[in-house]
């Protein structure tokens, strides 16, 4: 009899001990009856304490952050200056003043050239290889310009030289051949390529 008894013991002890934890496993605190995530329904509303009161912008700040090497610095804003357009003339007209640029979006830079009575857009854009190997019409080949460089006449009229540099590829748009030229060949000073 003692061996008998002996052995039940730990079986006890062992059928007590798995009914606690099924007991413990049914026990909960939380008394919220809503729907959780992974069942049917709708997941609970957030409280106020759980979210921000505002949303922060975490752009990144192209000057900042910019890769070494990286076409104008990363700013393509830094193309050209004031000081620039003072000797250029654009569609004949005389030589203009630079009255506002701003980037226009991460990849391009657009300026308000003053010039007679006319206000004159120039546009600076970074540009791919495959705009550049396969452009959208038969190109004017510009030589002594960076790794190369062509241009052609856009559908608006406007003339656009593209521009082949170590560091990648970038366009200046203007309203006349000659003047995108011209300032194609200084922006290519400013590529850091």
């Amino acid at each position: 009899m003692t061996s008998t008894a002996l052995g039940s013991r730990p079986m006890k002890r062992v059928l007590s001990l798995l009914a606690l934890c099924a007991l413990a496993g049914c026990y909960s605190e939380n008394t919220d009856t809503s729907p959780t995530l992974g069942t049917v329904g709708n997941a609970p509303e957030p409280t106020a304490t759980t979210l921000l009161p505002e949303v922060f912008n975490t752009e990144s700040d192209l000057t900042v952050t910019a890769p070494p090497y990286a076409l104008f610095g990363g700013d393509l804003c830094t193309a050209l200056v004031a000081k620039d357009f003072l000797n250029i003339r654009m569609a004949g007209l005389a030589p203009g003043a630079l009255i506002n640029s701003g980037a226009l979006s991460p990849d391009s830079c657009g300026y308000t050239v003053h010039s007679g009575r006319t206000d004159l857009e120039v546009l600076v854009e970074a540009r791919t290889a495959q705009e550049f190997t396969q452009p959208a019409t038969t190109p004017d080949v510009i030589a002594g310009l960076g790794l190369g460089a062509i241009g052609f006449e856009k559908a608006d009229g406007t003339y656009l030289v593209l521009v082949k540099v170590a560091n990648g590829y970038f366009s200046v748009t203007t309203p006349d051949p000659a003047s995108a030229v011209k300032l194609a060949m200084i922006a290519l000073g400013r590529s850091g390529g």
